[in-house]
């Protein structure tokens, strides 16, 4: 239905004008009580973080001083650790150091001599039981040497009858058996002048009318039983007749058992001879026998 129009009159001017002013001053109020939230909300918001600063800074001041506290504290731990009580630790780490090194050396040196000890206890308990063994083979050793000893003996002994001395009117030529070797004295047939045989012989003294003579231990002719020692001896003996010739034969001790093949063969060839025995350190004088004894 449409409203019917008619000439506004001054009342409803009026009273328009009063409801547009009420409705802006509402707006107003309105506004000015949502300004005030928000400025109550900023001003809340801003004074929080103030607060809050407040208490971080609290906080900060607590933990600063509990750091100075701290740094205080690992000041006085540090302390022993200064370069100069550094160096001291270290050098009380190097002595301790060889220390240690030389206690490993005398500990091994003295498990080496209880090793040492060791073996020594072992061989002394062993001992006995060896000299034991030992004396048990010396005995068997012993008993085997002396039955050898025994066969060689036997083997070695002979029996002989004594030869019969008898003067003689023969002349002499001298001989030595020494070095399991025959030498004669004088030049071969030489029996005027007797002539040194030089070479199997050198002279060590010279006292008037005798001479001392020593024969050479590579000359002379090796003494045996075999045939060609007796050809040989034949041949050095040519010079000599044994029916106007002896022999005057020195023997050494070294050569006692070469003098019977020397014997059995110069009593082969015939000739008589006189017997001089002699030890080591003596020497033949050469000289004159007077009523000399021959075999």
């Amino acid at each position: 239905m449409r409203r019917r129009s008619h000439p506004p009159d001054s009342l409803d001017l009026l009273l328009d004008t009063i409801t547009n002013a009420f409705g802006g001053i509402l707006f107003l109020a309105i506004l000015v009580v949502l300004l005030l939230q928000l400025s109550r909300q900023r001003l809340a918001s801003d004074v929080t973080p103030v607060a809050r600063d407040g208490n971080r800074l609290a906080q900060l001041h607590a933990e600063i001083e509990m750091r100075r506290r701290t740094l205080e504290t690992q000041e006085k731990l540090l302390d022993p650790f200064s370069p100069e009580a550094a160096q001291k630790a270290l050098d009380d780490i190097e002595s301790l150091r060889a220390s240690r090194e030389a206690l490993r050396i005398r500990i091994a040196a003295a498990r080496d001599s209880i090793s040492q000890l060791q073996l020594e206890v072992a061989e002394a308990e062993a001992a006995p039981v060896k000299l034991a063994e030992a004396t048990e083979k010396a005995q068997e050793l012993l008993a085997t040497e002396q039955e050898a000893l025994k066969s060689e003996i036997a083997s070695r002994r002979q029996t002989a009858r004594l030869p019969r001395l008898r003067s003689t009117s023969k002349l002499e030529t001298a001989a030595v058996l020494r070095y399991g070797r025959f030498y004669l004295v004088h030049r071969n047939g030489d029996l005027i002048n007797r002539r040194l045989n030089a070479d199997d012989f050198v002279v060590t003294q010279e006292d008037g009318a005798s001479i001392t003579i020593v024969p050479k231990p590579y000359a002379g002719l090796p003494v045996n039983q075999t045939q060609e020692f007796k050809t040989r001896l034949r041949a050095r003996l040519a010079g000599h007749d044994s029916r106007t010739v002896y022999l005057a034969i020195g023997v050494w001790t070294d050569s006692f058992g070469d003098f019977v093949h020397l014997k059995n063969a110069l009593v082969e060839l015939g000739f008589e001879y006189r017997l001089i025995l002699l030890s080591e350190g003596e020497a033949i004088i050469q000289g004159n026998v007077a009523n000399p004894q021959v075999q």
